[in-house]
């Protein structure tokens, strides 16, 4: 809008995770030789061995090197896709079938409270909340929803509520 002009992002990081992201391999080698320059100053160094590029779409070409402290310069791997803070980058349905999967672990363990008569549909639907539909739903506000996609994610969700409410009892487990 042109009260907040648009920002771009060059950086993602949380804690010792980084992800680059430039629109170019030239940009990207000009991130890369700033991160080692920073690093170097303050005694630390890139590890070559987590390092990975990844292009969108995946046959650009790019070589990207990072050089040492010493000079040498180490061409980087290039990979298809990698997590990121639990998410898998770029495929946003690879993403959401990995986290459905990993809901339906996340029920399982938790199965026979959740589907306890004696428990409170007030307490259920916050532990449903805390332990299975945080896992389904973790990393999605970096999803870009297709129809497609947006229904998946709407019949998983909807699976594991008729489950855990029982609801539906022959639902996928």
């Amino acid at each position: 809008s042109r009260r907040h002009p648009e920002k771009r992002l060059c950086v993602l990081a949380y804690a010792n995770n980084l992800a680059l992201l430039a629109s170019s391999a030239e940009g990207a080698q000009r991130l890369i030789d700033r991160l080692t320059e920073a690093a170097a100053r303050v005694g630390l160094t890139v590890n070559t061995r987590k390092t990975e590029v990844l292009t969108v779409p995946e046959d650009l070409p790019a070589e990207i090197w990072c050089r040492s402290g010493d000079g040498r310069a180490l061409q980087l791997p290039r990979c298809q896709r990698f997590t990121y803070l639990g998410g898998l980058v770029p495929s946003v349905k690879d993403d959401l079938t990995r986290r459905r999967g990993l809901a339906w672990e996340a029920f399982r363990s938790v199965r026979t409270v959740l589907q306890c008569d004696a428990l409170p549909d007030r307490l259920r639907s916050a532990l449903f909340q805390a332990t299975v539909e945080t896992v389904l739903l973790y990393n999605a506000k970096m999803w870009t929803l297709t129809d497609m996609l947006e229904t998946l994610l709407h019949t998983a969700h909807s699976g594991l509520l008729r489950t855990a409410f029982s609801i539906c009892p022959d639902a996928h487990i």
